[in-house]
């Protein structure tokens, strides 16, 4: 038998079950075009369901051979209730006692129906009372969790955290040794009697040192829904997550001006599935990009592409209802993650500080591999091959306050504030299709994304030595939260931290030679000859 169960003018779950049998073994008959609802309690007063699907047909629906017939309203759902303990093996009497004419809206913004698939009808062995609480825990077990949240926004704030935190650029004293004789007011360091001039613009000490560096650095954060329902039956649709990653590699300058770059990334991201039912999924990625800078003193641009593989188990939990126990559907779930980003800068100096304007695009595509569930009996579910792309941008002002340390080391505190923006690009239209392994039906359900803004706010630290020829190396921490326009988010916390080492990269100049000024002999006069007597 078909079994539909009718949400609201919006939403339609269509599923089979067990056709309800009398005392004796006798089996309850419908005509195919009836398309109602049935539903077995399974107890010795056997109680069924019937609902009617708007549109489709008001043919009156024949019980046994000579009982009742039913004719269904548009906008009820109508409880029969059977009593076989009233007159053994007798016809059962019926009786109508209408409920609530239709479920709660708990399920976000789904617009969609479940086609036939290409086999035949078959019958789902559950059997539940025909509650509210019944409806709402089935119509939860036929649905997959909230698509958006894995595969999707998590996996992109993982994504924006790495692009942000290989992005960051850290200041370095720079030295050129002096052309001016040894000893003057002018020279500011001496090391191995080379004597170094340093460069006073502060927005030059961005500019990378010649040559190979070496990094490694740390990020983790966190994300949440935007928008979810709240009922008086529970939430639906709400999520968290949380994400953690590290990425090392090497940039090399091929000019004064450009430099290129390759990493490596290992990260992992934990979802939670909150609210009704459940779930959740915790992959590890892999992966790796290039990176490309340009810089002046004044200007930089700083591009990103790479691609992250995630793998792990996604747990679907099953509520208890009826004569199902319960339990988890899970499967191995993977995702291929592209990243692709740009950053524009200016830093200028103003005083005794350096004020940043930035501008940073972080496109993400995730591609969703078909991955089926097992564990899950009659509910579990097949998921086909999914893509979505998210785009967020930055607009930020970076203030930061260099101070000298002794006379290599800096130490730079700063602070960032941006609008955030996340923007809707139409993933709506790339349906993610889920089907029910034991029916062969099918679901196509839209994502819901809205245009979305919000500010940041971040501050930290850096700290690093120029060791004028030798190894540099710079060190950086930070932190901060995104805070979001919608009243049902909460904030996205990140932080982020990393050493760089800077190998070779010589001041530029030659060193003057060194005259010392009381060892050199006076010139001594020529001698007066002698003129003789004679």
């Amino acid at each position: 038998m078909e079994v539909a169960i009718l949400l609201d003018s919006q939403i339609l779950l269509t599923m089979l079950i067990l056709p309800c049998s009398r005392a004796q073994g006798g089996w309850w008959n419908k005509g195919d075009d009836a398309k109602a609802l049935s539903i077995l309690s399974g107890k010795p007063q056997e109680v069924f369901a019937f609902g009617f699907i708007e549109g489709v047909t008001t043919t009156p629906i024949n019980s046994w051979a000579g009982d009742v017939n039913h004719k269904f309203k548009a906008d009820r759902v109508n409880l029969y209730a059977y009593d076989y303990s009233t007159v053994t093996g007798a016809t059962p009497s019926c009786r109508n006692n209408e409920i609530s004419n239709e479920l709660p809206d708990i399920f976000p913004e789904l617009d969609f129906d479940l086609d036939p698939g290409d086999g035949g009808i078959e019958d789902v062995p559950v059997a539940i009372l025909p509650t509210l609480d019944g409806f709402i825990r089935l119509g939860l077990n036929i649905l997959p969790r909230n698509p958006i949240a894995t595969g999707g926004k998590s996996l992109q704030e993982y994504q924006n955290d790495l692009v942000d935190t290989l992005f960051e650029r850290m200041p370095l004293r720079r030295f050129d040794v002096s052309s001016l004789p040894s000893g003057g007011d002018e020279i500011s360091v001496s090391l191995d009697d080379v004597d170094y001039q340093e460069d006073p613009s502060l927005a030059g000490q961005y500019l990378e040192k010649d040559g190979l560096s070496a990094w490694v650095k740390g990020f983790g954060g966190s994300t949440s829904a935007f928008q979810y329902v709240e009922s008086a039956y529970g939430e639906f649709g709400n999520w968290k997550s949380t994400h953690g990653g590290t990425a090392l590699g090497v940039d090399y300058s091929l000019s004064d001006d450009f430099k290129l770059g390759v990493y490596g990334n290992w990260g992992n991201v934990n979802v939670t599935y909150l609210g009704l039912a459940g779930g959740d999924w915790s992959p590890n990625g892999w992966g790796g990009g290039l990176t490309a800078t340009y810089a002046k003193e004044n200007f930089y641009a700083q591009g990103l592409f790479g691609a992250t593989g995630f793998s792990g188990t996604h747990n679907r939990y099953l509520l208890s209802v009826g004569s199902f126990g319960g339990g988890t559907a899970f499967a191995t779930k993977n995702t291929t993650s592209y990243i692709g980003a740009l950053r524009v800068g200016s830093p200028q100096q103003w005083g005794s500080v350096v004020l940043e304007p930035q501008l940073t695009g972080s496109w993400t595509h995730n591609a969703d591999h078909a991955w089926s569930e097992t564990g899950g009996g009659v509910f579990n579910l097949r998921y086909s091959d999914y893509s979505d792309n998210f785009l967020q941008t930055l607009l930020a002002l970076k203030v930061s306050a260099p101070l000298n340390s002794g006379q290599r080391a800096l130490v730079n505190p700063f602070i960032r504030i941006g609008w955030v923006a996340d923007w809707d690009l139409n993933n709506a239209n790339a349906n993610a299709n889920v089907t029910n392994i034991f029916l062969g039906r099918s679901a196509s359900i839209p994502i819901v994304q809205d245009n979305e803004s919000g500010i940041l706010l971040e501050g930290g630290v850096d700290y690093t030595i120029n060791n004028l020829g030798s190894t540099s190396f710079k060190l950086f921490a930070k932190g901060g939260a995104e805070i979001w326009g919608d009243s049902q988010k909460t904030a996205d916390w990140r932080a982020s931290g990393g050493v760089t080492f800077l190998f070779g990269g010589a001041p530029k100049g030659k060193p003057q030679p060194v005259v010392d000024v009381e060892s050199t002999p006076a010139p001594q006069p020529e001698a007066v000859p002698v003129r003789g007597l004679w």
